[in-house]
């Protein structure tokens, strides 16, 4: 399971990892007998946890076996950063969803689209459009962010997928 945010467009992602969003995303990935569900909020960003919840709950999915997949405006763009855990970091969406499982412990890979430049408003940059130079980059970013998913799926080492993306 897996819920991402902001401007970063969840179906780019979803074509990345070759997922669409059929029956909340759930289907087979990697030729394994397992579904994979890629879930797209439909709830305001801000109430992220409430869909997460929702599908946690109807499905059964324990917490360690969810990928959260956010944006994150301190991290610049270009940069993908894995974690078993965490805090909210000030975003909003992570803190609905620590909220609801009541717990900080599940992994995440945040994308950065980053930084806001000074004197600028947080809300308005992640609300933004990105530019022709930046989409080029999102590309990229979001390829690797599939790779790092999928190794994560296949191997189901946090540890290893941190030492392997987070560079």
């Amino acid at each position: 399971m897996s819920a991402l945010s902001g401007p970063v467009d969840p179906d780019r992602l979803a074509a990345a990892l070759s997922l669409g969003f059929e029956a909340y995303g759930s289907q087979s990935l990697l030729g394994s007998s397992e579904s994979v569900g890629l879930l797209k909020p439909l709830t305001y960003m801000n109430r992220s946890g409430v869909a997460v919840g929702e599908i946690r709950d109807r499905y059964q999915i324990p917490v360690a076996n969810a990928l959260l997949i956010s944006d994150d405006y301190q991290l610049s763009l270009g940069r993908i950063r894995i974690r078993r855990k965490g805090g909210a970091g000030g975003h909003n969406g992570l803190a609905s969803v620590i909220r609801t499982l009541g717990t900080e412990a599940f992994p995440r890979l945040r994308l950065g689209i980053g930084p806001v430049a000074r004197g600028h408003d947080a809300v308005a940059h992640v609300l933004g459009e990105f530019g022709d130079d930046e989409l080029a980059l999102l590309d990229e970013v979001l390829g690797r962010a599939a790779d790092a998913a999928r190794f994560w799926l296949e191997t189901g080492d946090i540890d290893l997928c941190m030492s392997r993306f987070n560079r």
